[in-house]
């Protein structure tokens, strides 16, 4: 796996929204998780989703997990391993 982004002392997490059960089952029948994370720049967002969120596709093809973003928010849902691989992703 590479290091951690490049640009990460760009990239700030304002905030960590709670891991919440999601009430769906990832891998292996365990209960899904979702945590939020809001990035205070948004216009670092494009480098970290890439052309037609195709980095935030691949990430979700490696990890088994779905990301979704809305504005300077992305959620992150999967099993708890999952989730914290992609937050550090």
């Amino acid at each position: 796996m590479p290091d951690a982004t490049p640009f990460s002392e760009d990239v700030v997490i304002e905030s960590e929204g709670e891991i919440r059960p999601s009430g769906r089952h990832g891998k292996g029948g365990l209960k899904s998780l979702t945590r939020v994370l809001s990035f205070s720049d948004n216009s670092l967002l494009p480098l970290l989703y890439g052309e037609y969120n195709k980095n935030l596709s691949q990430i979700e093809a490696a990890l088994s997990l779905e990301l979704s973003s809305k504005g300077n928010e992305l959620a992150i849902t999967g099993d708890e391993d999952a989730v914290t691989k992609a937050q550090i992703v």
